[in-house]
């Protein structure tokens, strides 16, 4: 099956049913030609670590980076609670002081470039009594 591009993108998607478990997919004989990744951003997990900092906090946090590749990049952070409900969202740029505006508690964080490649997870502490 040849997948037309445009504007030089091609989707492709598949749908399937199981009786086994979802996570049971298998493809056979899958081949992608003409692939190229020039002018793609990749980032390894590896190459970049992001501090949060203070942690715990009362309630105000900010993420650093050493790393020269995200020092402008505008970031997707998104903080969940135990329960996987997203509790916050919002576009920040890195050394940003972002009011989180939450309980006391723990709190899962995620933090994506726009494009949602994911960068990192980790935990927030709230402790108003620091």
């Amino acid at each position: 099956m040849t997948i037309p591009s445009q504007n030089e993108q091609s989707y492709f998607a598949f749908k399937y049913a199981t009786t086994i478990s979802w996570l049971d997919v298998r493809f056979d004989n899958l081949y992608v030609k003409n692939f190229s990744t020039v002018g793609l951003r990749t980032l390894q997990k590896s190459d970049v670590l992001i501090k949060t900092f203070p942690n715990p906090s009362r309630g105000s946090v900010q993420f650093y980076t050493s790393s020269d590749h995200l020092k402008n990049e505008l970031l997707n952070l998104s903080v969940f609670d135990a329960l996987g409900r997203l509790l916050f969202a919002k576009t920040i740029s890195l050394e940003e002081s972002v009011d989180l505006n939450l309980e006391i508690g723990i709190y899962v964080y995620r933090l994506s470039l726009i494009d949602s490649q994911l960068l990192q997870t980790g935990k927030i502490f709230l402790n108003r009594d620091q």
